[in-house]
């Protein structure tokens, strides 16, 4: 069965790995290959100055003294900034916004990063770029996003600047193997392990023989991460040779023996364990329980013991690792009771400082609220003696304000009921000019048809009375229909809203308003109905009378101003295009999700202007005054489509002619 080997990024392993970083970073940066290119613009007592600031940032970080940090920085990044010292002011500002991330506060430190970034871009700061990718990185790592971690951490290696020293981007190598490791891509692996020796390679042949602690390091970290890859890969005895290999570099130039062998002894116990060693495993976790007993380093010690109870239950020697499961779980308890005290301490510590200040804060605002309240007497009666001479003043000016604003809302008041009154009456002539032609014409023609009949010895042909009957009919119809309009007109200001008892098939009321406007048989337009599958076995719920009508007066409007105005008819040499109609039924879905069956009256007649959209519907508007009618058709319509609970609107995107559309809900 194949064994796969899984390093988890917990808090340990984080915080291990960015001692060492970070220590190495420190150490470098009073070597000559940790200058940037900025140094010979300043001067050397300043490049000690910053790296001294870096140095105290790391100690921060590294004891875990995050409010000293958070305290420290931006007065350190003030300085590097002012010395155009980039690189530690970058530097100093990743510390912070990783600190963030190893204390999961995961939010601050993406937005720090995110920080960092702005200002890289805005400086053109390649290090800057690098850092905030770096940043990131290692806090996707903290929440086991690994795949994100290594996305980030590997666009911090692409974007690192040349020049720069290599401490972070080598710390970023280690970084970038943990998160791969993670997400199981071992062919990426492969690839980064073989940038890094070349990265490593370069330049320690380029050091020789200065910075030897930190190269020391590299080579240690290094060598760690490709003994686990090759474990990963069963390739036991290579793996065993990078073991080697990492602990000679250990005792050659290591800052921290402790903790790296620690490692050490972690990798070399999993490593037997793996060739069914377990006697090796159990020798090397004695050994590394024997170190951190020495070196009393408790966290070492803890994990020791876990590993000695797993391979002692291993070997099956059941009584022994009881016992070393128990002082494991003694040891922890005992761990988590000092931390509660500490952290009770550090919290009682807090709570007293932030009594006395709040105490001498407390004091200070009574001391400053006396000397207030005296000003605020000295004001208060200078205040009013002022408000004492000015009140007849301005009592006298409010009373003939109110008198002011009085006559003015008068005035207002005269104005608006003028234009009304104005608007009243020009609307009241409008409409008896327009009714008084809608009725002089028709009675014209039956006054002068009746001439005709009744003129002595006046004999007519068969087919004159019935031209003359027809016209009668017409024109006796047209009145009617008028005093009808009339009497629709008088209801359709009304908000009542209209029964809707009636079933009917939506077909039945498209047939009965086609037949009602005569569109159908209007010599001077081709008509057409277009029914949609869905509405064709429709029934709507709606009032059989109002429905109808409604629809009539729409197919009525597009039947009229398709046609030539009648002023044109006598005029015999003017050439007519022939018309088009279309009526449209479909089913539709309103904006609250509520079903609607729309008829859409469609011609292409004038168009409307997108300014009249919805003046057309207003009582009395004609837009053409050579067309006969009174302007209340659409009015009309548009009042019993709403009170059935549906609606009338003109299609404005449509400029071919004019697209009516009719809804009616379908209960």
């Amino acid at each position: 069965m194949e064994f796969k080997m899984r390093f988890y990024l917990h808090p340990h392993s984080i915080a291990v790995l960015a001692t060492g970083v970070l220590l190495l970073t420190a150490s470098c940066r009073h070597g000559q290959e940790g200058k940037t290119v900025d140094v010979a613009a300043d001067s050397i007592e300043w490049e000690d100055s910053v790296n001294a600031l870096c140095n105290q940032a790391a100690y921060y970080s590294n004891n875990g003294l995050r409010d000293s940090l958070i305290l420290f920085a931006p007065e350190a990044m003030k300085v590097c900034d002012e010395h155009n010292k980039m690189g530690q002011y970058y530097y100093i500002w990743g510390m912070v916004a990783t600190d963030y991330f190893w204390n999961y506060d995961f939010e601050k430190g993406v937005a720090e990063a995110q920080r960092i970034q702005e200002d890289a871009l805005s400086r053109h700061n390649d290090y800057g770029l690098f850092t905030s990718y770096r940043v990131l990185g290692i806090g996707y790592g903290c929440s086991e996003d690994y795949k994100e971690s290594s996305r980030y951490l590997r666009k911090a290696v692409d974007c690192f600047p040349k020049g720069q020293g290599p401490t972070e981007l080598l710390g970023t190598y280690a970084y970038l193997y943990m998160a791969l490791e993670n997400t199981g891509e071992y062919d990426v692996i492969d690839t980064i392990m073989t940038q890094w020796k070349t990265k490593l390679d370069s330049i320690s042949s380029i050091l020789k023989e200065r910075a030897f602690e930190a190269r020391a390091g590299w080579n240690f970290e290094y060598q760690m991460s490709l003994a686990k890859f090759l474990i990963l890969k069963k390739d036991y005895t290579a793996a065993s040779s990078a073991i080697d290999s990492a602990e000679y570099y250990v005792n050659i130039g290591s800052s921290d023996i402790c903790a790296n062998m620690m490692h050490i002894y972690d990798i070399r116990s999993k490593l037997a364990k793996l060739q069914g060693d377990y006697q090796k495993s159990l020798e090397i976790c004695d050994t590394r329980l024997k170190m951190s007993e020495e070196h009393q380093i408790n966290s070492h010690r803890l994990i020791a013991l876990s590993d000695r109870g797993n391979t002692l239950e291993a070997l099956g020697r059941y009584k022994e690792a009881l016992g070393a499961f128990h002082e494991y779980h003694v040891l922890k308890d005992s761990l988590s009771a000092v931390d509660s005290r500490e952290q009770l301490n550090e919290l009682n510590k807090k709570f007293e400082v932030s009594e006395l200040k709040m105490d001498a804060e407390r004091k200070q605002m009574e001391a400053e609220r006396r000397q207030l309240y005296l000003v605020m007497a000295i004001v208060l009666l200078i205040m009013l003696a002022f408000v004492a001479l000015a009140y007849y003043r301005r009592l006298n000016a409010k009373r003939l304000a109110e008198k002011n604003a009085q006559l003015s809302a008068l005035n207002a008041q005269l104005t608006i009921a003028n234009a009304r009154a104005e608007e009243s009456s020009r609307m009241k002539t409008d409409f008896i000019q327009q009714i008084s032609h809608e009725i002089r014409t028709p009675l014209n023609i039956l006054s002068g048809f009746t001439q005709v009949i009744t003129t002595p010895g006046m004999t007519l042909d068969d087919g004159t009375k019935a031209d003359i009957n027809r016209q009668i009919t017409v024109n006796t119809d047209r009145i009617t229909g008028l005093v009808n309009k009339m009497l629709e007109l008088s209801d359709a200001n009304s908000k009542t809203v209209i029964e809707r008892s009636d079933q009917l098939p939506v077909v039945q009321i498209a047939a009965e308003a086609v037949e009602g406007s005569g569109i159908a048989n209007a010599k001077h337009l081709d008509f057409d109905l277009r029914v949609s599958p869905e509405v064709e076995a429709l029934t709507l719920q709606t009032n059989h009378q109002a429905a109808v009508r409604a629809l009539t007066l729409v197919l009525d409007n597009a039947r009229k101003f398709t046609d030539t105005p009648e002023a044109f008819h006598q005029n015999t040499d003017m050439e007519t295009e022939r018309k088009t109609a279309v009526l449209s039924i479909q089913l539709s879905t309103t904006r609250r999700s509520s079903s609607v069956v729309s008829f859409i009256v469609e011609d292409n007649g004038p168009s409307i202007p997108i300014f009249d959209a919805d003046r057309i519907f207003d009582e009395f508007v004609q837009l053409n005054e050579y067309y006969d009618g009174t302007g209340i058709g659409l009015t009309v319509a548009r009042s019993l489509a709403r009170r059935l609970g549906g609606d009338i609107i003109l299609d404005v995107d449509f400029t071919e002619g004019a697209r009516f559309v009719l809804t009616l809900p379908l209960e």
